[in-house]
């Protein structure tokens, strides 16, 4: 025995009616048949080799004793021993309910200036030993529910009203089980953070407006930053009587606005939703030097060979195994009219950190151009250019660095891969990666396969299709014996894919083999009059066909039998079987059945008293041969006439000869059957019945040897010296 399970019996708080059931499992060697057992006074029954469930009995009654298991056709067949199943201990606990919360959250309920309305949610988890099921408590009046080991979130609850109380903790099918105490969940602190609203400005950058040598048309734009503390949301403010709009965090371009008006002031800079969160002061934006005249500096954007970025912004790309840039530094376009054209140039690598220009690097008048290790990100080249007159314009120019270079993937050249023992076989990832890799790092790999057949019916698809991206792939037994194209994605840390791919071969190796078939013993008489044991079909319909098992779909080959036969019906028919699966494999092993046919040998003959007819009735009674055998048995009779004794017209002497061809050797006497077998001087008086057994050969007064009749002595002794015993006239000695 085994599997020895308790069960609560729908109680789990109460143990005294826990029962408990186990396994049984009786064997006989490799014999099959049924087995019989007591268990309490109760008989059981079941299958050797399969296992039965016995039960449920009740723990508190301690162990069961399983009693005479014996052989359910063979009492004397039996184990000699009893079998004791210990009870287990029981499986109800007692009321062990715990409560705990955790994830105590803030929610500003919309309105990120204002604390006074913030609420707050928290996560209930409710434990009952390891039972499971449901749970109840109330907070402020106000019942909840959930399920033992599952967290619930209950809330919100406003911070302003302070704690809150988690209060008859109990079981909700038994009110009788709950907690001590109650559960005091303490209210955070507000999570709307007032009014912190800030401005600043930068990047403050002269255009020409198309007039580089008139700097009365000079225009300037600004890059103005709000803030408020960590808010998200949008501000308001008005230049000139105009109205800006933008969101906390975000720069946003200001501008133009004429050099010649003077300074700009930004001015009540307020929060969008909340007007009364406000910076306290005006921001003053004082406009820039004119940049027309006499030296031009223009972004070197015509002379760039990567792409513009929205019309100025410069790329560069990382270096190929570096996640970082190596840049040659272009030179700005300098237009100057000042005599002699000669002019310097001091550039400057910067970053706005924060709104706050932070120069990575500096490259003065005839430095090397070429800067290394520039990370990804944007920056500006600033440009500062004095001429020979004494002018100088400093002009910013916006670059970027950035990873565009796909990850190399590298698969593997091919592989192959079985199928296992439920049908089903995966290759990962990482199996088919052979070190693929990126300048900056992977973020994934991933892997793909194509369908050609249907992955459940394993018929060719007219369309095939693809798998979804995913850690590993599967092949199934419609993939055996075919090559299935497996695809490997790489992305990289910055969304950069690329792609390789390989053929994968899909072998089944498992072999099949056939069980189930038993061999069998029949008559022949239980078989079809046109039975032929040379004829599969047939033999399949009668005697049925072997299961087979293989991981993967298999049949059974039945092949030409092994036939012995006589021409009486009976013989041995040897059927032989092969497992073939889908892809051709075939099972090491050859199964046979046996099949055994046999003549029960048992056959009756009535031989009939003398009759008187008249002229005109047709078919006197004649021999009547009764058998259930498949002897082959025929009559025939021969007919002399005598004179006649009682004024009859004809008198007829009819000798019948019964011939079984399946037992006579052909030279044989026949054995004579008198026509006064009880020797009473009257002959033909009575039948006479001849009873073919398989170990006696009886001569009787009607159709069974066994019976009262004849009584014994009935036969008279002038005949032979010899009477009768009970039953039967006497035994015969046939030769068929």
């Amino acid at each position: 025995f085994d599997d020895v399970l308790c069960d609560p019996n729908g109680t789990p708080l109460d143990p005294t009616d826990d029962t408990y059931t186990f396994c049984l499992l009786v064997t006989n060697g490799s014999f099959a048949g049924q087995w019989e057992a007591e268990i309490g006074g109760v008989t059981i029954t079941g299958s050797y080799g399969t296992p039965v469930t016995a039960g449920p009995y009740s723990i508190a009654d301690g162990d069961v004793t399983v009693e005479n298991i014996r052989d359910a056709n063979s009492p004397s067949c039996t184990l000699g021993t009893d079998l004791t199943v210990p009870a287990p201990n029981t499986c109800s606990g007692d009321c062990q309910i715990a409560a705990s919360f955790d994830d105590v959250l803030c929610d500003p309920n919309g309105t990120l200036s204002d604390p006074s309305d913030d609420t707050y949610t928290f996560s209930l988890l409710v434990t009952n030993g390891t039972l499971a099921g449901q749970w109840e408590a109330e907070i402020g009046g106000v019942t909840i529910t959930g399920s033992y080991g599952t967290p619930v979130t209950a809330g919100p609850y406003s911070i302003a009203d302070g704690n809150v109380t988690v209060e008859n903790i109990r079981d909700a099918n038994f009110p009788g089980c709950t907690t001590s105490t109650s559960l005091v969940v303490t209210a955070p602190d507000a999570c709307s953070a007032g009014c912190q609203i800030t401005a600043s400005f930068n990047s403050v950058l002269c255009d020409p407006n198309g007039t580089p040598l008139d700097p009365s048309d000079d225009t300037y734009t600004f890059s103005l930053l709000v803030t408020n503390g960590t808010l998200t949301g949008q501000w308001e403010a008005e230049i000139g009587g105009v109205t800006i709009t933008g969101t906390y965090g975000t720069p946003v371009a200001v501008g133009p606005y004429n050099i010649a008006d003077g300074d700009v002031t930004v001015e009540n800079i307020r929060d969008a939703d909340s007007p009364a969160c406000a910076v306290s002061a005006s921001l003053n934006v004082p406009a820039p030097a004119t940049c027309s005249g006499g030296l031009i500096v223009d972004c070197p954007l015509s002379t760039h060979y990567c792409p513009i970025l929205d019309e100025n912004i410069m790329l560069f790309l990382t270096d190929p195994f570096d996640c970082s840039a190596t840049i040659d530094v272009p030179l700005p376009d300098v237009t100057t009219s000042c005599a002699g054209g000669n002019y310097e140039v001091i550039t400057e690598v910067v970053q706005y950190v924060n709104g706050t220009a932070v120069v990575i690097q500096t490259i003065l008048p005839g430095d090397p151009r070429l800067i290394t290790g520039i990370a990804i990100g944007d920056y500006v080249f600033r440009y500062t250019v004095t001429d020979d007159c004494g002018n100088t314009v400093v002009q910013e120019c916006i670059f970027r660095v950035s990873d565009l270079s796909e990850p190399v993937a590298i698969c593997k050249s091919g592989l192959n891969i079985s199928v296992g023992g439920f049908g089903l076989a995966r290759i990962y990832a990482y199996q088919i990666d052979e070190g693929s890799y990126d300048n900056c790092g992977i973020d994934s790999i991933l892997v793909r396969r194509i369908y050609r057949r249907d992955p459940l019916t394993c018929d060719t698809i007219l369309q095939p299709y693809y798998s979804n991206w995913g850690p590993y792939v599967e092949f199934t037994c419609c993939d055996a014996g075919t090559y299935v194209t497996v695809e490997l994605r790489v992305v990289d840390i910055h969304g950069n894919v690329n792609t390789c791919w390989l053929n994968v071969l899909v072998e089944d190796k498992t072999l099949p083999y056939c069980y189930g078939l038993e061999d069998a013993e029949v008559s022949c008489d239980s078989l079809p009059a046109d039975f032929d044991p040379y004829d599969i079909a047939q033999l399949q319909a009668i005697f049925g066909e072997p299961e087979v098992f293989d991981n993967c779909a298999a049949d059974a080959i039945e092949y030409a039998p092994v036939v012995e036969w006589s021409g009486c019906g009976n013989g041995t028919i040897l059927r032989r079987f092969q497992a073939i699966d889908r892809v051709g494999n075939l099972s090491i092993d050859t199964f046979y059945q046996q099949i055994y046919v046999g003549s029960l040998g048992g056959y009756d003959i009535r031989f009939p008293q003398d009759v008187s007819l008249s002229c005109y009735e047709a078919n006197p009674d004649t021999v009547q041969v009764i058998h259930n055998g498949c002897d082959s048995i025929t009559v025939s009779y021969a007919d002399s006439l005598a004179a006649s004794s009682n004024g009859e017209c004809r008198r007829v002497f009819r000798t019948y000869t019964v011939t079984n061809w399946c037992e006579w050797n052909g030279i044989a006497d026949p054995v004579v059957i008198n026509r006064d077998e009880n020797c009473n001087g009257l002959a033909g008086e009575e039948d006479v019945w001849v009873l073919y057994r398989l170990d006696s050969t009886f001569v009787d007064a009607d159709s069974s040897a066994y019976n009262l009749w004849p009584l014994a002595g009935a036969k008279d002794t002038i005949c032979d010296g010899t009477t009768n015993p009970e039953g039967y006239w006497r035994l015969a000695n046939s030769v068929g």
